[in-house]
Order: C-alpha cells, then sequence, then structure tokens
C-alpha cells in the first residue's frame, strides 16, 4: 500500500507489526453505540422512523 503509506512519516511504516489476531467489530450495530459505549440516541431515533 504504497500510495496509503505515503501520506504518513517513514517512520510509521517502520514500525508496523503484523498481528495475527483477529479482532471482530459490532459491524451495522456499532452505529448505535456512541463513544462512551451508551446507546447512540439520534441514530436509533432514524432507524425508528425509517
Amino acid at each position: 500500500m504504497p500510495r496509503f503509506q505515503a501520506l504518513f512519516p517513514k517512520a510509521w511504516a517502520k514500525s508496523m507489526v503484523i498481528a495475527n489476531e483477529i479482532n471482530y467489530t459490532q459491524g451495522y450495530w456499532g452505529q448505535f453505540v456512541d463513544r462512551r459505549g451508551d446507546f447512540h440516541e439520534k441514530n436509533g431515533e432514524k432507524f425508528r422512523a425509517t
């Protein structure tokens, strides 16, 4: 990914570590969790309305 890496200092790419651990995200449901881990009221209201 040279074009992506070019956006950062060379030291950033040199510090890269390959991780063998796979972590799963919340996928689509993550939009209903705010930055504190609480329910995202605004997005919940949109969801209920549609």
